[in-house]
Formats: C-alpha cells, sequence, structure tokens
C-alpha cells in the first residue's frame, strides 16, 4: 500500500529495513548513504523524543513505519506509546489513537504547579476539570488536590477507558 503522503510503499520499506516487533528497533537492510552500515540500527532520537529514520531524504516517525510495516497500512490518525516513552516503538507498546485519545495518556504537565494530573488550585479551592472532545467538563470542588485528582482519574476512565492514566 502506498501513502499518498510520503509516497513510501510497504515493498520498499521492507526491502530497506527490518523491523523487530519485541525490540521496537529498526535494523538497516541496504546501504541507502555512506552513512548507513547495513545491519546498524536505524535512526536517531529527535529533539522530542521519538525515534525518527530518513528514507530516500524523508524523514519518518519510527512509530509510524512500525504501524506501517505490521498492519500494510499507515495510521489514520495518531500513534500513542502506551508507556509514555515516546521512543520505545516495541509492537506491543503502541496502538493507534485520535489525538483525544493520545492527549489522555499523558502525566501531568511540567508547567502546572501540582503534580497531579486534573487537580488545579485557585483561591484556596481545589477543582478538577477533564476536556472530553473539545468540551471541558466541570467535576466539581474538593478539599485536596488528592480528592481532585480521583475525581478526573475516574473521568478519564469511563470516557477514555484504556487510554486513561493516572498522570503519574
Amino acid at each position: 500500500m502506498l501513502d499518498k503522503l510520503s509516497g513510501l510503499s510497504l515493498e520498499t520499506l521492507k526491502s530497506c529495513l527490518n523491523y523487530d516487533p519485541e525490540t521496537g528497533l529498526f535494523t538497516w537492510k541496504v546501504k541507502l548513504s555512506n552513512r548507513v552500515i547495513v545491519g546498524d540500527i536505524a535512526g536517531a532520537i529527535d529533539g522530542y523524543g521519538y525515534v525518527q529514520i530518513k528514507l530516500f531524504g524523508v524523514p519518518y516517525k519510527a512509530h509510524r513505519l512500525a504501524w506501517f510495516y505490521m498492519t500494510g497500512w499507515w495510521p489514520k490518525e495518531q500513534i500513542d506509546h502506551e508507556n509514555r516513552v515516546r521512543h520505545d516503538n516495541r509492537w506491543k507498546n503502541i496502538r493507534e489513537a485520535s489525538q483525544t485519545q493520545n492527549s489522555q495518556n499523558q502525566s501531568a504537565s511540567f508547567s502546572k504547579i501540582h503534580e497531579l494530573k486534573g487537580a488545579y488550585e485557585s483561591q484556596g479551592t481545589w477543582f478538577s476539570t477533564i476536556n472530553v472532545f473539545g468540551k471541558q467538563i466541570y467535576l466539581g470542588r474538593f478539599k485536596s488536590p488528592e480528592e481532585a485528582h480521583t475525581a478526573y482519574v475516574e473521568a478519564a476512565k469511563l470516557h477514555f477507558k484504556e487510554f486513561a492514566t493516572d498522570g503519574k
């Protein structure tokens, strides 16, 4: 199958690279440039923590290549790393996800003052909200950040099933 955007066919991918679903690593099958050594691990970790592999001058995220390699089709939306480790491209760790599902499987934002996902403080009161398909849902006011976080986790499980995370 040929991806309209990338122009890379499954046949071409498999002729250039081996993918090991147990380790999540790609290795070179052919020498495509002076820097490539057949048998070496392909790609490098980019500034966002993802493995990126260049094929014929085009950069590809390794998790998207792994999906294509294993299924025979390009993911329609995003690829989520279940354990939240962006360079861990083992087959059991990646899954297709919508942007909303993918955004649920992340830890509390580093920019927030409190470490518990979904717990916010305003004027001495703790509250919790959750975004569901672009709509913010108010979950209530709470006496502690732990209570606000618990409300968030329960709502996330209800709305996002296996993509929900406690955010830690």
